[in-house]
């Protein structure tokens, strides 16, 4: 707008399909691939080997707005940021030896989707005390939310329960520079960042094994000096 105050809106989408992993598994269970087992004759086989395909798609979008003021020895910079991530896990079956009557290569074994909501907002201001003492603060404002969502297929029941979670953290941050020369200055800073787990801390695999709640572990915290 002028030579003090500067405004930037930025709005983003990004797609992630993964490519097809694929890994051999000797003697999978048939259920676990959401197939009822296989008929050989009069035999009844209750697992074969199996070419299987993890797979990945992801929608990513979201809004960056941020201002930069200055005024004299006041310079001070704000913003927010708005973020939608949705992820789409689920596994297929490429190869079977032999497929169950009716089942063919692509069978998909689970799928579930985790969506994960972020909101946060910074102020940061740096003041300049004299031409060699600058000071600064900043702080971030954030909240952050996770949601699982399961198929519950025919044969391998995902009915295993994941809490709604939602985390909230605020993140300050202050310091100083200090010119001693041209080519010589002090610094100092002490900051505090924390953040939530993340799903594989939770599920430890790409499906929910057992029912999840978010006290069952605690988020991360990092003191910081300089």
């Amino acid at each position: 707008f002028n030579n003090h105050f500067t405004l930037h809106n930025s709005t983003y989408y990004v797609y992630g399909n993964a490519p097809r992993f694929a890994m051999r598994f000797y003697g999978f269970p048939y259920f676990l691939a959401n197939m009822p087992d296989a008929m050989v004759g009069d035999s009844t086989l209750f697992a074969s080997d199996m070419l299987v395909s993890y797979r990945l798609r992801q929608h990513n979008f979201g809004n960056i707005t941020s201002a930069n003021l200055r005024l004299g020895a006041l310079q001070l910079d704000m913003g927010t940021h708005i973020q939608a991530f949705r992820a789409d896990h689920f596994m297929e079956i490429l190869e079977a030896n032999p497929f169950p009557t009716g089942y063919g290569s692509g069978q998909v074994a689970y799928f579930n989707t985790g969506f994960k909501n972020e909101w946060s907002t910074f102020a940061k201001a740096t003041y300049t005390v004299t031409p060699k003492l600058t000071v600064f603060g900043d702080m971030q404002w954030r909240i952050s939310t996770f949601r699982y969502k399961a198929q519950d297929k025919a044969i391998f029941r995902d009915t295993n329960k994941v809490e709604n979670m939602q985390w909230m953290f605020l993140n300050p941050k202050m310091g100083m520079r200090y010119v001693l020369h041209d080519d010589i200055w002090m610094y100092g800073s002490l900051g505090l960042v924390q953040r939530e787990p993340t799903r594989f801390d939770y599920l430890l695999d790409d499906r929910a094994l057992v029912d999840v709640k978010q006290s069952d572990i605690k988020p991360e915290a990092l003191t910081n000096i300089e």
